[in-house]
């Protein structure tokens, strides 16, 4: 919708963790990103708006034991072997704290990079994996997801800019036409 409104407007997009991204924010290179973060963590020196939360759910090869349960609990998490994240992973953070939280510790026996490669691996029987739903929902190898319960994990998105940069014309074009799009779209449902 952006290149449309603005076709002159060059877009460079660029992809990396979290905290990668909000480094990129403070030091200019960026005028917004797009990342999995509460907007009421930030503080200050960011504005940010919450798009919307997506359930995370887990990933299991057929076959595996786990899929007999209607619910996978952070406590069979912990008793399994997972396909991991790397360590500046906000979706491994995000899975560790909340199992730190229960007094769970996860046993990250597989570390990718790509959330495509942890699937992969999850659907060879490897370990099992968490991923945002949309993610493993994504045609590939073949999968059985189970939700996380009876508490859920969600995915929060979350569009995020510098409170105190002065945006450029192109800048605060980009930021309505996301915000705008993103009051029109439609959030996944948590199931």
């Amino acid at each position: 919708e952006f290149r449309a409104a603005h076709p002159d407007v060059a877009v460079h997009m660029i992809e990396d963790t979290q905290d990668g991204v909000l480094a990129a924010l403070r030091a200019d290179e960026l005028d917004c990103g797009f990342t999995a973060l509460d907007p009421d963590t930030l503080g200050d020196e960011f504005a940010a708006t919450l798009l919307w939360e997506e359930e995370i759910v887990v990933v299991l090869s057929h076959g595996h034991p786990l899929c007999a349960r209607s619910q996978v609990t952070f406590e069979d998490l912990a008793a399994q072997d997972l396909v991991a994240y790397r360590d500046n992973s906000a979706l491994r953070g995000r899975l560790e704290r909340t199992m730190a939280d229960l007094g769970l510790q996860p046993r990250n026996a597989f570390v990718c990079t790509e959330m495509g490669a942890v699937r992969a691996v999850a659907s060879k029987g490897l370990g099992v994996a968490v991923l945002p739903r949309s993610v493993a929902e994504l045609p590939g190898p073949p999968v059985e997801l189970r939700p996380i319960g009876p508490a859920r994990l969600t995915w929060p998105i979350a569009l995020v800019w510098r409170a105190a940069r002065r945006q450029t014309p192109a800048g605060k074009a980009f930021l309505q036409v996301a915000l705008e799009s993103a009051e029109r779209t439609a959030r996944p449902d948590l199931r």
